[in-house]
């Protein structure tokens, strides 16, 4: 990289780690005299911040109270995150919840998957495409999860509104569950025979629910826009009865329209 230090001046080398403030950028040298280290959050912290830091570190090599930042915004996303799991974690008891079989690394990602509205219905383990997944169903989509060793997490979905039919089957030891999306279906094998149904029907009440909402919230739209369409037929015709001016008319549409 090429460039000078704005701390040190010194010449910034190719191999050199440097850490990217705002307002200049602070070779790895400096950076540790002030107890930094590359780790990741620190390098986004000095991404993001709003604080010109450079003249602090001219002035004494000393960044206020940087440590105490770094491990306020570390502990704020622990404690959030741990309280996402937790109410995860809740919602599955609710929900009876009874197969996670190898899928612990899936259950520990969902915090950072799950919207903060979105409430689990159920979920269940099973395989999709060869592979071991957490299926949840949330009362806004049904999510596939596969975390990985070497590719990380991998998370499909499908939206509530796009299921158009699902059904189960169960056999000796082991079920299945089949999601219909459109022209495409989901397999969900080697599911447990006793929560197959119950996943199965989860989905369904979870979309006719979800569908419901949509058209209620569709027909409520609709009515909202035909009464204030009745509203601005009542206020034009006393504009035409004379009763108020068509300067009073534009001003009353705008503050119904809600326009500026």
């Amino acid at each position: 990289m090429a460039g000078k230090c704005s701390v040190c001046g010194n010449k910034i080398g190719i191999f050199t780690m440097t850490m990217n403030f705002k307002d200049g950028i602070v070779c790895s040298k400096c950076y540790k005299s002030v107890g930094m280290n590359a780790r990741s959050y620190e390098i986004q912290w000095a991404h993001n911040t709003s604080y010109m830091v450079i003249k602090q570190f001219k002035r004494n090599h000393k960044l206020i109270n940087v440590k105490a930042i770094l491990e306020k915004a570390e502990t704020i996303k622990n404690n959030t995150y741990k309280s996402k799991l937790a109410k995860i974690q809740r919602q599955f008891y609710n929900a009876g919840v009874s197969d996670l079989f190898g899928t612990k690394k899936e259950v520990k990602a969902l915090p950072d998957i799950l919207n903060d509205d979105e409430i689990v219905k159920y979920a269940t383990s099973g395989f999709v495409e060869e592979n071991t997944v957490l299926v949840v169903c949330t009362n806004q989509r049904i999510l596939f999860i596969d975390k990985g060793m070497l590719y990380g997490i991998k998370s499909t979905e499908i939206p509530l509104d796009m299921v158009n039919g699902v059904s189960y089957s169960k056999g000796l030891v082991l079920g299945s569950i089949s999601v219909v999306n459109g022209a495409k279906t989901t397999e969900i094998k080697n599911v447990n025979k006793e929560t197959a149904s119950l996943m199965a029907n989860a989905i369904k009440k979870a979309a006719i629910e979800y569908k419901a909402n949509l058209q209620e919230n569709k027909s409520n739209s609709t009515s909202q826009i035909y009464d204030l369409a009745n509203e601005l037929r009542e206020l034009k015709s006393l504009v035409n009865d004379g009763i108020i001016t068509q300067e009073d008319f534009e001003a009353k549409k705008k503050q119904i329209l809600n326009l500026k």
